[in-house]
């Protein structure tokens, strides 16, 4: 009888072998793959995070704290003893703006409002108790539409409108 030994199984190098070119293939498919992270999806994010920031600074402050809505962005201001006030030095100029992105269309408390009008009264109010009234504001870029909503009881948050 012959004594052999058992050669079944790969070798460590063929296996690196195998690792390295699935690894190749895996960054050309990634790097192929549309960016999803159009301007549009970025100052949509960007809103949701800054309205929540105000919210969350409401309640930390015991402030009221609203936001006036244009076209093209937002103000903050703060209610004080004298009435609203801006308060431009809460939020970054640059997540107040949205450059190539326009409000299409603003509801709170499911009633339509007119923004193109100038006002000294937010549109949205943070309360220091954590509420604030239901909204939705809806994005447009080009084509692409996205809505930043809040329901009566709820997160914000960004939806996407295909």
């Amino acid at each position: 009888m012959r004594n052999r030994k058992s050669e079944s199984g790969f070798s460590l190098v063929e296996m690196m072998v195998v690792v390295v070119i699935v690894g190749l293939m895996t960054s050309a498919v990634v790097l192929t793959l549309p960016a999803s992270n159009s301007d549009l999806d970025q100052r949509a994010a960007r809103t949701e995070k800054a309205l929540a920031a105000l919210s969350r600074r409401s309640v930390m402050t015991g402030q009221i704290l609203g936001v006036i809505f244009l076209a093209e962005g937002f103000e903050t201001v703060r209610l004080s003893d004298n009435g609203w006030v801006a308060e431009n030095a809460i939020l970054k100029p640059e997540v107040q703006s949205w450059p190539s992105v326009w409000l299409l269309e603003l509801a709170v408390n499911n009633v339509d409002i007119d923004f193109s009008e100038p006002t000294t009264n937010p549109h949205i109010w943070f309360l220091p108790t954590g509420e604030y009234p239901s909204f939705k504001l809806m994005l447009l870029a080009g084509t692409e539409k996205a809505s930043v909503t809040a329901p009566a009881s709820g997160l914000i948050k960004v939806l996407h409108n295909d």
